[in-house]
């Protein structure tokens, strides 16, 4: 393991991410070797993130969860099975997750404390954490000096899921885009200032204008002597080997301003520029700074939904309300709450305790809170995979999330519900085993797939999606055939936006 963590000459770790140095470059690979991820709450979310980080050589993993294993975790976390329940969470994924990649070191931790934070590079809250816990642990990451601590917050509930991220306030980022430096001919170099040079684009290059204001550096130039050694103070201070392009309105197509180059040499022939990726200063606001002011989506905040615009903003709202009621009262949120937290919504933007105007609407978070609580494997797939993507942007390449990432998927929701029949008591006590109250949120995905095959011969349909007791937002049904097998395509029911 520890020769992964130096990586170099070590070619069977090369071989193992050949691809992925491919996609990410060595440099972010080696960067990632050395990384540590907290991951705190083992959830269905977590699982997901854990599995992809993992999967792409991270240096380590630490899991906090005292919790045990229980029936309802099995809907969402594909890692465990019926004969993990009752064992300690963190500690039973231990070893899964090891499988994945021998060179990750993964560890539990009983508990999250300012100690354990500081020996690693992210923290992920993947668990329904109070209010005032989610602001102190965003802050305590963002003051630890010389570098802060990545924080991501996630959360899902129902076809809702929600993202924070926030790597600190001395973020730099060094390639917004990942993509190959762009390379021109050079074809002539003007003498004097804001000096003007016009290029031409090389065999196998796309064409396309370098961007305004990037960095650049010369090669291969025949006189002009001096320009491939010019330095230029980068956005972070330090001085770069390169030059920062501008350009003028009345500029030719394909050419670019550089400096003075008044005391050059006159240019010859031949050279070649190539863009140079500088590191520029990317700050991120802190998790009270953004529930109040969570900017615009499609501009300083994801935008999701080009439909219904401004759904993100009600949405962050509505979370913000959900997560001070719960605060307030100790106990969670749901679809009986709609009214207190609607409320708290409206108190809040009234108070000025949040800057978005948005009008609520009682039937959209009737939706929201329907399922706050109640996670779908899906959603914890894709909001996973997000989720690791960000902890690879901690290295520096690819725009991160800036800030906040609402999401929801309600066009998923189908009009007609479906209702069991037939069920016998027992089979629907195994299914609903560990649940308070009458309703089986991930029903019936906590069995096994014999038991869902033995009990579909039972029903006349039955769901292959979670949804929150019955006739509650239920994503599709098969139809089971005359002699209980299932038949070979779903008939999914009529759906509409809702």
């Amino acid at each position: 393991m520890s020769s992964a963590a130096g990586g170099e000459g070590d070619e069977a770790f090369l071989n193992k991410f050949s691809r992925q140095n491919a996609a990410f470059g060595a440099e972010v690979t080696m960067k990632m070797t050395k990384m540590k991820a907290l991951v705190v709450g083992c959830t269905g979310v977590a699982a997901e993130i854990v599995k992809n980080l993992v999967l792409q050589g991270l240096g380590a993993v630490t899991l906090v969860d005292k919790k045990p294993v229980q029936i309802q975790d099995l809907g969402t976390n594909f890692f465990l099975s019926e004969a993990d329940v009752g064992k300690p969470l963190a500690a039973t994924l231990v070893p899964k997750f090891q499988e994945l990649n021998p060179f990750c070191s993964i560890r539990t931790e009983t508990s999250l404390t300012p100690e354990v934070v500081r020996q690693h590079s992210v923290l992920l809250v993947c668990e329904s954490m109070p209010l005032p816990d989610l602001l102190k642990w965003n802050d305590f990451c963002r003051t630890i000096q010389p570098k802060p601590v990545a924080f991501i917050y996630v959360r899902t509930g129902g076809v809702f899921g929600n993202v924070f991220v926030d790597f600190g306030p001395q973020h730099v980022l060094m390639d917004a885009n990942g993509q190959a430096p762009m390379v021109r001919l050079v074809e002539s170099i003007e003498n004097g200032p804001e000096a003007l040079v016009r290029l031409s684009v090389p065999d196998g290059q796309a064409p396309g204008s370098l961007p305004e204001g990037c960095y650049v550096e010369f090669s291969d130039v025949q006189g002009c002597d001096g320009i491939s050694t010019h330095q230029e103070p980068s956005p972070c201070g330090e001085h770069v080997t390169a030059w920062k392009i501008s350009a003028k309105s009345d500029d030719p197509v394909n050419s670019i301003r550089i400096g003075d180059t008044s005391n050059f040499p006159p240019y010859v022939s031949g050279g070649l520029v190539t863009e140079k990726k500088v590191g520029v200063p990317y700050p991120f606001k802190s998790l009270s700074e953004t529930l109040k002011d969570p900017g615009m989506p499609f501009d300083s905040m994801v935008g999701t939904d080009m439909i219904n615009f401004g759904s993100e903003l009600q949405t962050h709202v509505l979370l913000y309300a959900a997560l001070t009621v719960e605060a307030e009262r100790g106990t969670g949120v749901g679809e009986a709450d709609v009214a207190v937290v609607v409320a708290k919504a409206k108190a809040l933007m009234e108070a000025k305790a949040t800057d978005v105007e948005a009008d609520i609407d009682d039937g959209f978070a009737t939706k929201f809170l329907r399922h706050f609580h109640t996670p779908l494997q899906p959603f914890a797939a894709f909001l996973g995979g997000i989720c690791a993507q960000e902890v690879v942007k901690v290295a520096g390449k690819f725009t991160p999330v800036p800030g906040w990432l609402h999401f929801f998927g309600i066009p998923a929701v189908f009009r007609r519900t479906q209702v069991f029949r037939s069920v016998a008591k027992q089979s629907y006590d195994r299914l609903r085993h560990g649940r308070k109250g009458g309703r089986a949120p991930l029903f019936p995905v906590h069995a096994s797939r014999s038991e869902l095959l033995r009990l579909a011969g039972k029903w006349d349909e039955h769901q292959v999606a979670p949804g929150d007791g019955f006739g509650r937002s239920r994503i599709g049904h098969l139809p089971a055939g005359p002699t209980g097998r299932l038949l070979r395509r779903p008939v999914w029911p009529d759906r509409r936006a809702v």
